[in-house]
């Protein structure tokens, strides 16, 4: 990473990396942080069709990037009002309005192939 862009993968762009669907050099070149929510991370995780060595893979991946975790709700309540009110206005899931307010709050650049999210005001994203 020698770029002068902060990024965060959704799940989604996670899963066809590793499936071999896209390439993340491009970001990689261009990128000065590249992040993953924790939520992806659960989600990943979660994906019933993944084999050991996806699951192997992934934890090689984790290493290179940074995986953002959620902030203190007592400390950070402005975080949690902003997914709240994402939720509710642009009506989506509730792991994507966790990673949305987390590019948000953080200036990244959201990378998601989820056409549904490119409608979120103060939302940076992009598709590959």
């Amino acid at each position: 990473m020698n770029g002068d862009k902060n990024y965060i993968l959704d799940t989604n762009i996670l899963i066809y990396y590793f499936e071999g669907k896209i390439s993340l050099d491009d970001i990689f070149k261009t990128a000065t942080f590249i992040g993953i929510s924790i939520v992806s991370y659960i989600e990943f995780l979660g994906y019933n069709k993944l084999s050991k060595e996806d699951i192997f893979k992934f934890h090689s991946f984790v290493k290179l990037i940074t995986v953002i975790e959620l902030p203190n709700l007592k400390t950070h309540s402005d975080f949690y009002d902003l997914i709240i009110s994402n939720k509710r206005k642009y009506n989506i899931k509730l792991p994507d309005s966790l990673i949305v307010g987390q590019a948000i709050a953080n200036n990244y650049i959201l990378i998601s192939n989820d056409s549904q999210l490119n409608k979120i005001k103060n939302l940076k994203s992009t598709t590959l």
